[in-house]
């Protein structure tokens, strides 16, 4: 998953977004930062917000220097709210779009907002959604949130969608270890070292068959060789994947 990038963002009635606004992102070799820039209040931290809404259904970008804190506002947008009647809900949706060279992967989760009195909301996130491209077709694709673990493992998130305004956050007690962490899931090593001990488990079963046939029969001990030798490149792979980590205890 090398070189996945955010294509665009629409946000449609999410907090200070109005209606459908689209935030267009995608890079190219003589322009590959964005910079989003505004006054206070006006909705750069709930861009990321409406990142890890939508992919994660959580909203940890939040100003410190606004007393009433994040969730004294609704999810959907205020204005919109203020013109329906109470007992009405207002409606939207975060949608992300990703890809390498072109779109792949379009992330949606929607939301709904009731009015359930003067200046009284609850509002309800739905599940995530995904539809994914397969050739010149999109379709929908089951347990979306299994594919974006592969994409953007939960645990690395935050040092990808970095807020620059919560250094002191990022840097509290447990940093290094929320590193350390982050670094294993990444590298999957705990995925090999899982399927090593499987093989282990395999390669001891298969040494006490073997050892009680007589004569040791040719198809079971082909299987006990093809299983070693597996083995053997799963703890080649780990040493690989080790080494960076190692770099960073040290």
């Amino acid at each position: 998953m090398n070189n996945i990038q955010i294509f665009k963002i629409e946000l449609n009635n999410y907090r200070q977004f109005q209606g459908v606004e689209e935030i267009p992102l995608e890079t190219s070799p003589d322009k590959h930062i964005n910079v989003i820039e505004g006054q206070n209040g006006s909705g750069k931290s709930n861009i990321l917000n409406a990142i890890t809404l939508c992919f994660y259904d959580e909203e940890p970008h939040i100003d410190e220097n606004d007393d009433r804190g994040l969730g004294a506002d609704p999810i959907a947008n205020l204005k919109e709210l203020e013109s329906v009647d109470v007992g009405d809900s207002v409606r939207g949706h975060i949608e992300i779009t990703l890809g390498k060279d072109e779109p792949q992967y379009v992330f949606t989760r929607k939301f709904r907002t009731a009015k359930v009195g003067e200046d009284e909301y609850n509002s309800v996130t739905e599940d995530l959604q995904l539809r994914q491209r397969f050739g010149a077709d999109w379709q929908n694709v089951e347990n979306p949130n299994t594919r974006l673990r592969e994409i953007l493992p939960t645990r690395v998130h935050q040092y990808f969608l970095f807020d620059g305004e919560q250094l002191d956050k990022f840097f509290e007690e447990g940093y290094t270890q929320r590193v350390k962490d982050a670094v294993l899931d990444v590298s999957h090593i705990q995925l090999l070292e899982r399927g090593i001990d499987h093989l282990n488990s395999v390669q001891s079963d298969l040494e006490k068959e073997a050892s009680d046939v007589e004569g040791k029969p040719q198809e079971l001990h082909k299987e006990y060789e093809e299983a070693q030798d597996e083995l053997d490149e799963l703890k080649e792979d780990e040493k690989e994947l080790e080494y960076p980590v190692a770099r960073f205890r040290n």
